[in-house]
C-alpha cells in the first residue's frame, strides 16, 4: 500500500470530486454504480470536503483520497504489502469496507491479525518448509494450526511412550547364574575398592621410590587395571539391578 501511495500523486490544486471523477459522475463500487459523491462520502469525505481544494487537508485525508483513487481503478487484482501500516483508525476502517466490496482477487502481507480477520478468506503459510493453503480467517487458521501442532505433539509423545515400552520388553529377566552373580557382586566391589586403596597407600609412604622404584612401572599398571575393575564391577551391577527390577 505504502509503495502505490508514493506512486500515485495528486494534484493538489483539484478538489477530490475532480481528482476522482475524471469526467464521469458514476463509479463501480462492488457490484453497482454510485455516485462520485456517495463513493467519496464512503471514504470519510463531507460535501465541503469533497468541494474543497486538495492541497488543503491533512496527510490522513490525503491518503484516503489516494486510497479512493487506487480502489476506483477497479481490475480484479491487488496485491498490498503492510497496508495498514501508518493509516489512523477511520482510514484503516475505510480500507477494510472497501476490500470486502473489491469484487477481485487480493494478495495481502500483513502482522495485523485483526485487519486479516476482517479481509481474508484465505490464508497461506510457510510451515516447515511448504507453502500451505488454508480457507477461512486467521483466527480459524490459528485454531486448526493449534489443533494440528497438538496432534502432532500427541504423535510424537505416543510414539516415544511406544519405544519405550518396546524397549522394557525386550529386557531379559535375570537368569539363575546371574541372579546368583548379582548376589555376590557387592563383595567383589568391596574386595576390588580395597586393593586400589592398597596401591594408593603404598605409593603414598615414605620411602616407596627406595623399596619398590625398579618395578614402579608394573605397579602403576597394577594399580590403573584394579580402578578399571571397579567400574567394570559398578557397570555390571547396574545392569544386573535394572533388568532385576
Amino acid at each position: 500500500m505504502l509503495s502505490i501511495q508514493k506512486k500515485i500523486l495528486l494534484n493538489e490544486q483539484l478538489t477530490p470530486f475532480d481528482e476522482i471523477a475524471e469526467g464521469n459522475i458514476w463509479v463501480k463500487f462492488g457490484d453497482k454504480n454510485i455516485s462520485i459523491r456517495a463513493y467519496l462520502k464512503r471514504f470519510l469525505f463531507t460535501e465541503q470536503d469533497i468541494d474543497s481544494p486538495i492541497w488543503r487537508f491533512s496527510g490522513g485525508e490525503k491518503s484516503r483520497l489516494i486510497l479512493a483513487k487506487v480502489l476506483k481503478k477497479g481490475g480484479n487484482f491487488l496485491i498490498m504489502d503492510e497496508p495498514t501500516n501508518d493509516l489512523d483508525i477511520s482510514t484503516l476502517r475505510v480500507l477494510e469496507e472497501a476490500l470486502i466490496h473489491f469484487n477481485g482477487a487480493l494478495v495481502v502481507v500483513s502482522h495485523d491479525r485483526y485487519f486479516l480477520n476482517r479481509v481474508c478468506t484465505g490464508i497461506v503459510s510457510f510451515e516447515k518448509e511448504k507453502v500451505v493453503y488454508h480457507e477461512g480467517n486467521y483466527d480459524y487458521y490459528y485454531e486448526k494450526r493449534g489443533a494440528l501442532l497438538k496432534k502432532e505433539h500427541d504423535k510424537i509423545i505416543k510414539k516415544k511412550k511406544s519405544k519405550q515400552e518396546q524397549a522394557k520388553q525386550n529386557v531379559q529377566k535375570l537368569s539363575y547364574n546371574e541372579k546368583r552373580e548379582l548376589s555376590k557382586i557387592q563383595a567383589k566391589i568391596l574386595a576390588a575398592e580395597l586393593k586400589v586403596q592398597e596401591f594408593e597407600a603404598m605409593f603414598a609412604a615414605p620411602g616407596f621410590y627406595d623399596t619398590h622404584g625398579s618395578d614402579q612401572a608394573n605397579l602403576i599398571k597394577e594399580f590403573n587395571d584394579s580402578k578399571n575393575i571397579v567400574q567394570l564391577l559398578y557397570n555390571r551391577w547396574e545392569e544386573l539391578e535394572n533388568r532385576n527390577g
